[in-house]
């Protein structure tokens, strides 16, 4: 378990008012607090009927798929009871939540500067479109925060357990986004081995995703989706 995790124990609305503190801490706009405010009222009053006290991953999928009709990762109208559970489930399992997007962050920190924006550099001589450089910068930096949490400063010192530990944070995203995610990380990976930035290659503790076009995410991918 993440040191910063919350107990898997924790009374769920125990939980919900600790992720409302947190999310108050995180300078989250009223207009957002209520909007998610009201699903964790409804979730409440559904564990309350169901006689349910502790949050799990599946507990959030049913209560999506019972009030409102919704999957995880869906987008659309339905995005805010999505992104409400994957949040939920981030504060649970990582002691932290992730934004889906970095508008007020657009620098890499000194520890991880020379290597990621060499890496996005070297993406843009592949010729790939600014859309898709600006998905790179913004999965890069998610992937940045989520080291910084647990006190990883430098490339170096990732080990696979936080690799592991990143692609299980990535299940609130949609397959799409997490198949680009898994193959960006990938190719960071390998760049950073073959310009001698890492000594060793992580790329292979990274599954290879065989994508095509899903609009639902399991957890993360079946097996026959994964290619190792």
């Amino acid at each position: 378990m993440c040191k910063n995790a919350i107990d898997e124990r924790t009374d769920i609305n125990k939980l919900l008012d600790d992720l409302q503190i947190h999310l108050e801490q995180r300078g989250y706009a009223k207009s957002s607090l209520c909007t998610y405010g009201g699903i964790y009222k409804r979730l409440r009053a559904y564990c309350a009927d169901k006689g349910i006290g502790v949050f799990t991953e599946d507990l959030g999928w049913q209560f999506m798929s019972d009030c409102y009709g919704a999957v995880l990762g869906e987008k659309g109208r339905l995005k805010n009871i999505s992104r409400a559970v994957a949040m939920l489930s981030d504060f649970q399992r990582f002691g932290m939540i992730f934004p889906q997007n970095h508008r007020s962050k657009q620098e890499f920190s000194a520890g991880f500067y020379n290597l990621m924006e060499g890496f996005l550099s070297n993406r843009e001589k592949h010729n790939l479109a600014n859309s898709t450089l600006t998905r790179y910068r913004h999965f890069l930096l998610r992937f940045e925060s989520f080291l910084l949490e647990r006190d990883i400063t430098g490339f170096n010192q990732i080990q696979p357990h936080h690799i592991s530990a990143y692609i299980e944070s990535l299940a609130g995203y949609s397959k799409n986004s997490t198949a680009f995610a898994l193959n960006m990380m990938k190719s960071l990976f390998n760049y950073a081995y073959e310009i001698s930035f890492s000594s060793v290659n992580y790329a292979d503790v990274v599954p290879r995703v065989a994508y095509a076009q899903y609009n639902r995410i399991p957890d993360v991918f079946s097996e026959d989706e994964i290619l190792m």
